[in-house]
């Protein structure tokens, strides 16, 4: 038995020891920072603010890289994030204020209301908008229109499917929602939300409601993404009317997202039963997500959780169980990640037993790919062993790893190693060959780059991989 596979197993051992252990505090700060590092330099994240509630404490918060890149100026407890779509399920939980005040009902329709819809939208209810079932149309990037126009636009769409038949997400529902809040409240729905949930902080200027990152706002974050037509990392500044608000608008400091979280755990916002209500879950057919009046149930080795991501950068989980928050507020990348996936590797940070199989191998496999190459084949193979892991695809996420190395951190030969590995581990995959091909070819080795794709191509069930293959052997 080798070195290392004793060492695995001696770690999993302690890991199931120490499971439902508290980890030390000095620990897990140093594992939290570790972990921020890596993948800060791994996706291109300007910057990012990470805090971690157990029991009622903050056991974690910290400030990581930049707010403005260009003029150098770091991320602080004073730095105003765009939360994007995290406004809905506090949209959701200002609905269920004005439930548990008596004042509406979560089956009322949206004619109830709103006296300006189609025949055909008149029978939606708060459910189906809450929970993405309302099969209405979207706004097809129309949201900076005048309200009049876009009205006449998404009015004009048919309604996709029956109500409370499928999930399909779209601004839409909490754009209604929004007008039902202002309905029934008689006020902006921004005022309701920041005067029921945020206090404090809505009087000094920590949260408040901006759907134009071009506003210019002391204290805000700038935004950078690739998402243009030449795929640069340049600043970005996503911007619509006002009217989406309740969809996307909402802004704020870590500190005022933290004592959002604390009010909302204990009650303050919303009482015990009326909470407990927003996450009933339903399961649509054709669909394995759970979809909750509070956004999105994932399940992390029996841990259920409850919240939700935005624009991919910001996420927010909740443990009830556990009485665990954690809360992820980032600036954008330069390359796309799953920013769930950050939201579970962190839970697992500070409770071992909330692991997530997948991403735990991931981060292990990638670790030792960068700080212990010769190691990475007997890692493989321990794994594949593991009872814990036959859900794993390794192959999928060597190949991942293997990417990561040759385009974002463009270590070349690390990468045509990682390659390698996963051939012999998978020497039927096409696409295992097909891999180790490019990333010879990118380095200049055209001879091993033919053989492997030559390999590729024998091995390829895919007529049209087949061809591209062909093209490449020419």
């Amino acid at each position: 038995m080798g070195n290392f596979i004793r060492l695995s197993i001696a770690v999993v051992f302690v890991l199931g020891l120490l499971a439902f252990q508290k980890k030390d505090n000095g620990k897990l700060h140093t594992e939290i920072d570790h972990y921020a590092s890596r993948i800060g330099k791994r996706y291109g994240i300007p910057g990012m603010s990470i805090a971690i509630i157990k029991d009622g404490k903050v056991i974690y918060q910290k400030n990581h890289g930049k707010a403005n890149i260009e003029h150098n100026v770091p991320v602080s407890d004073s730095s105003i994030f765009r939360i994007y779509s995290i406004t809905k399920p506090i949209v959701g939980l200002a609905i269920f204020q004005l439930i548990e005040q008596g004042k509406i009902a979560v089956e009322d329709e949206l004619g109830n209301y709103l006296d300006d819809l189609p025949t055909a939208w008149q029978g939606i209810t708060l459910v189906s908008l809450l929970r993405h079932t309302s099969g209405l149309p979207g706004m097809k990037n129309n949201e900076r229109l005048p309200e009049a126009e876009l009205k006449e636009k998404i009015y004009a769409d048919s309604i996709h499917f029956e109500q409370g038949e499928q999930f399909e997400y779209t601004p839409t529902n909490h754009y209604l929602l929004s007008r039902v809040i202002e309905k029934v409240a008689g006020k902006p729905m921004e005022e309701f939300v920041l005067q029921n949930q945020f206090g404090e902080n809505r009087q000094n200027g920590t949260a408040f409601f901006s759907t134009d990152s071009r506003e210019i706002i002391p204290n805000r974050v700038t935004f950078y993404s690739p998402f243009n037509e030449e795929w640069k990392f340049m600043i970005d500044h996503p911007f619509g009317a006002r009217y989406i608000s309740g969809t996307n608008g909402l802004n704020l400091t870590m500190d005022a997202f933290i004592e959002w979280d604390t009010d909302f755990r204990e009650g303050k916002l919303l009482s015990e039963a009326y909470k407990t209500s927003m996450f009933e879950a339903v399961k649509l057919k054709e669909d394995n997500r759970l979809w909750t009046y509070f956004g999105n149930e994932r399940v992390v080795n029996k841990h259920v959780s409850y919240g939700f991501s935005g624009s991919m950068t910001t996420v927010y989980r909740y443990f009830p169980e556990d009485n665990l928050s954690i809360i992820y507020l980032s600036n954008g990348f330069r390359t796309w990640y799953d920013v769930e996936h950050t939201i579970n590797h962190l839970a697992s940070l500070v409770d071992s037993d909330i692991v997530d199989y997948q991403v735990a191998t991931f981060e292990s496999l990638l670790e030792t790919a960068l700080s212990n190459l010769s190691e990475y084949a007997s890692a493989y193979q321990s794994l594949a062993k593991n009872s814990k892991y036959e859900q794993v695809n390794l192959e999928f996420h060597t190949n991942n790893i293997g990417y990561i190395l040759l385009n974002k951190l463009r270590e070349i030969e690390k990468a045509i190693a990682v390659f390698t590995i996963n051939t012999a581990q998978n020497p039927k995959s096409s696409n295992g060959f097909d891999s180790l091909a490019e990333a010879h070819e990118i380095n200049g080795n055209v001879e091993k780059a033919i053989e492997n794709y030559s390999k590729a191509l024998k091995l390829s069930k895919d007529e049209k991989n087949n061809e591209r293959l062909k093209l490449k052997l020419e």
